[in-house]
C-alpha cells in the first residue's frame, strides 16, 4: 500500500511539473480552479464550493485565486444575497488562458498516454476513481462535468486530440 501511495505522489508531483513546463499561462491547478468556476450555475461560484468542488481546502483555493485574479483571469464580486460571500467569475482573459491550456493538455496526454491500450486506460481509471471514494466523498460529478464542458466548447480539440492518439497506436 505504502507503494502505491508513493507512486500516486510522485506521479502526481510528475504530471504537474510536465504540465508547468508545457505551459505558459496556468498551472495545473489553476486550470482546475477556473474549470470548477465554468462548471459552477450561472459560471460563477464561490471559494467554499470550488474548494468543495476539488476536494482541497479553502485556504488553497483563496491562495490560488489571488494569483488567478492578478493575472486577470477571474474576477471577484460581493454576492448580493450574502455580503458576506465572494462570487468568483471567470473572465475573457481567463477562458482564452483555459483554451490555450486545453491545447497543450491535448500533446501532454496523448505523450503521458501513448503507452497504455484503452483496456489499460479504463482500468486505471476505474482503480483511481475507486481509490478517491475511499472516503465515502466520490466527488464524481466533477469529472463528468468537467468532460462534458471539454466535448461541448472544444469538440475539434478533442477530435484532435482522439486522432493524434489513434494514429500514434497504428
Amino acid at each position: 500500500m505504502r507503494q502505491i501511495y508513493v507512486t500516486i505522489m510522485s506521479l502526481s508531483r510528475k504530471l504537474d511539473m510536465q504540465y508547468n513546463k508545457n505551459t505558459n499561462n496556468l498551472t495545473a491547478r489553476q486550470y482546475q480552479i477556473i474549470l470548477a468556476i465554468r462548471l459552477s450555475p450561472q459560471r460563477e461560484s464561490t471559494m467554499v464550493s470550488i474548494a468543495k468542488k476539488l476536494g482541497t481546502t479553502k485556504q488553497n483555493t483563496a491562495q490560488l485565486l489571488f494569483i488567478l485574479e492578478r493575472k486577470g483571469y477571474v474576477s471577484k464580486s460581493i454576492c448580493e444575497d450574502n455580503k458576506r460571500e465572494i462570487k468568483i467569475q471567470v473572465t475573457d482573459s481567463g477562458l482564452n488562458a483555459m483554451l490555450e491550456y486545453a491545447q497543450t493538455d491535448a500533446a501532454v496526454m496523448t505523450e503521458i498516454f501513448d503507452e497504455l491500450t484503452e483496456d489499460e486506460m479504463e482500468a486505471l481509471r476505474h482503480l483511481l476513481k475507486k481509490l478517491h471514494c475511499y472516503d465515502g466523498d466520490g466527488n464524481s460529478d466533477f469529472e463528468f462535468d468537467a468532460y462534458q464542458l471539454f466535448e461541448n466548447e472544444y469538440c475539434e480539440l478533442l477530435i484532435k486530440i482522439l486522432d493524434e492518439y489513434k494514429k500514434r497506436k497504428c
